[in-house]
């Protein structure tokens, strides 16, 4: 294989690894805010009450909250924790600029790739 088709597959390799290490868009975050007082038309669950899922999500968001690609299982709960009542709401936003720039570049990069290879292959 010569340097051509070397450059070529490398190119390839490079603008796919970008295009599938690409952050994801939108992201979701999940904050936790109190103590508070739940309005009288919405329920207060207790923590304990909670499923396995949201209890580490709430531990998770209650210091410094969580931002993941994947939406959280929650819009909106007010729970019961240690005695108080604390609102914890998911929100969704978009994501880092490089979720919206990294796939193009890694896809023109892999055409580039693919053109270098196409060529080397006519050229012979």
């Amino acid at each position: 294989m010569d340097r051509l088709a070397l450059a070529g597959v490398a190119l390839i390799v490079v603008g796919a690894a970008l295009v599938v290490t690409a952050p994801p868009d939108p992201q979701y975050s999940v904050s936790v805010s109190g103590p508070t007082e739940a309005p009288e038309d919405e329920p207060v669950v207790a923590f304990e009450d909670l499923s396995e899922e949201n209890r580490t999500l709430f531990r998770e968001s209650f210091d410094d909250g969580t931002r993941s690609g994947d939406p959280p299982p929650i819009e909106s709960m007010y729970v019961e924790y240690e005695g108080e009542t604390y609102e914890m709401a998911a929100s969704a936003h978009e994501g880092p600029v490089l979720s919206l720039i990294q796939p193009p570049i890694g896809g023109i990069v892999a055409l580039v790739g693919c053109l270098l290879l196409g060529y080397r292959y006519y050229r012979s």
